[in-house]
């Protein structure tokens, strides 16, 4: 694997659309496989971590964990080879970001690691799993609470979790309380939580008339008290994100709707231990520009059947954990649309070939982002949206959009096919977009650009943020078997 320095201490500006000014600090890319080194994320002591699921020369599967320093340089490189090259792979890491935990699983066994990256010390077990467990990882999400990751699965298709603890390797089972076979539970937890939440209906959510909050607490224990949200009728919790406030105040935000697909706006719960104090409704026929993604023509069509109440605005939302400007609040959520691609199958029947054309689920296409702002007292005082066009359309919901909070602003960072987008927002107010061209492709004249995919950009120190993306070249002037390169490319830049 070899690092090449592109850009160190020069002043690039944004392509600018507002008077914000920015500049490319350093960057530099990595020689890697297609897809390896596909995470990465800032860690203390302003150091930044690159890491994922690679192939040795013997074609085993390894785990590759990269660290760099503020200047960009390499610092670390581990590598762990995976038990099995067939075994499916978690990594996760820790609350304050000082450990990488990785699972593999085969259904049979597991392999655990758990690595410090300031003393660079690691932990490997390896343990044979239990039929219930086989159950749980054959499909799960995560989460994680100290130093365990608990896997949500189903056993004799009733919601439960595994518990894995990263230090010692051994697993334990827990079974919700209340959960059936009719139950849906999901994980709900803000990024930042310390602890787990669940969120879960105890009936099809067709029938349900209360949404339910479990909490496993950061050392990994499960409570018991279970809070019970009621909801209106036609006004169904499609899904959720917890966030604590002040005084062990809570909130619940996500997308609400009288049919079980598409959100018609977004609810706020605020509540204190099992009290709900209050809850909120923001409708997305609120929103004045929530069409503006579409062609204008369209948009004045949709207007005339507002005006006719022959049209109720709806959309698939995935909706950050409110955050607080001021003494109001603010809740960001991305709007998405599934997305389907026509396939013509021939088969035979008596020898002759038959043809026919079926639609096929091609992902989800993010538009935009729709943001509301509350008063103290949760009441509406603006909205607004900014567009989006994040470059590849994701098989299930994400959310792309990073927030960072100020003392006097929000920022709101994203991704694009090859860019990264940058908007402030102030109390009432959105900043126009700042958006800055991340491969410097007048740097290497010989390459031909092929493929572009942008991971994320995240706040790293000061004014600095740190974006990661991949691109793959085709150098005409390079030997034979060396004109196809794939890079992961690390930007550091000044705000």
């Amino acid at each position: 694997m070899k690092k090449f320095i592109l850009l160190v201490g020069i002043s690039l500006l944004f392509i600018q659309h507002g008077f914000s000014q920015a500049s490319i600090d350093e960057q530099i890319r990595i020689t890697v496989n297609e897809n390896e080194l596909d995470n990465f994320t800032v860690i203390p002591g302003k150091k930044i971590v690159a890491y994922g699921t690679s192939k040795d020369k013997n074609n085993n599967c390894i785990l590759l964990i990269k660290v760099y320093d503020k200047n960009l340089e390499e610092k670390q490189s581990k590598e762990f080879k995976v038990f099995n090259r067939k075994a499916t792979t978690l990594i996760k890491l820790s609350k304050d970001s000082t450990e990488l935990y990785f699972i593999a699983t085969d259904n049979r066994q597991m392999q655990t690691i758990a690595y410090n990256f300031e003393s660079d010390e690691s932990e490997i077990h390896q343990t044979t799993l239990d039929k219930s467990a086989k159950s749980i990882v054959k499909h799960f999400t995560s989460a994680t609470a100290g130093s365990k990751i608990f896997l949500l699965g189903t056993l004799k298709n009733a919601p439960c979790l595994l518990s894995v603890d990263m230090h010692h390797g051994t697993t334990s089972l827990i079974v919700p309380k209340g959960t059936s076979k009719k139950t849906q539970m999901k994980i709900i937890s803000d990024d930042d939580a310390q602890d787990i939440t669940l969120g879960f209906y105890t009936e099809k959510i067709q029938k349900a008339t209360t949404y339910n909050i479990l909490h496993i607490t950061s050392q990994g224990e499960m409570e018991t008290n279970v809070i019970r949200i009621p909801m209106q009728e036609e006004k169904t919790f499609l899904n959720g994100t917890f966030s604590y406030g002040k005084n062990n105040d809570y909130f619940v935000v996500g997308g609400y709707s009288k049919s079980v697909t598409a959100a018609q706006g977004i609810y706020l719960v605020h509540g204190n231990g099992e009290e709900i104090l209050e809850t909120k409704y923001y409708d997305f026929d609120e929103v004045k520009d929530f069409y503006s993604y579409l062609p204008q023509r369209r948009q004045e069509r949709i207007e005339k059947k507002k005006k006719k109440n022959k049209f109720n605005t709806s959309a698939m939302v995935t909706v950050h954990g409110i955050e607080t400007l001021g003494k109001n609040f603010v809740i960001l959520g991305e709007v998405f649309f599934p997305t389907y691609r026509t396939e013509t199958r021939t088969t035979y029947v008596n020898g002759r070939a038959q043809t026919t054309t079926t639609q096929v689920f091609d992902g989800y296409q993010y538009t935009h982002s729709v943001i509301f702002e509350t008063d103290n007292e949760f009441n509406m005082v603006h909205n607004d949206v900014f567009l989006m066009s994040v470059g590849y359309k994701p098989y299930w919901p994400k959310q792309f959009v990073k927030i960072e909070s100020g003392k006097k602003s929000l920022s709101f960072t994203y991704n694009s096919y090859d860019e990264t987008n940058n908007y402030t927002y102030t109390t009432e107010e959105l900043g126009e977009n700042v958006s800055l061209q991340l491969p410097q492709r007048e740097k290497y004249v010989n390459e031909k650009y092929q493929y572009v995919r942008t991971l994320t950009t995240s706040k790293w120190y000061g004014n600095y943020y740190i974006s990661a993306h991949f691109e793959t070249v085709k150098d005409k002037e390079a030997e034979r078997g060396q004109r196809k390169q794939t890079y992961l490319v690390l930007t550091k830049i000044k705000f």
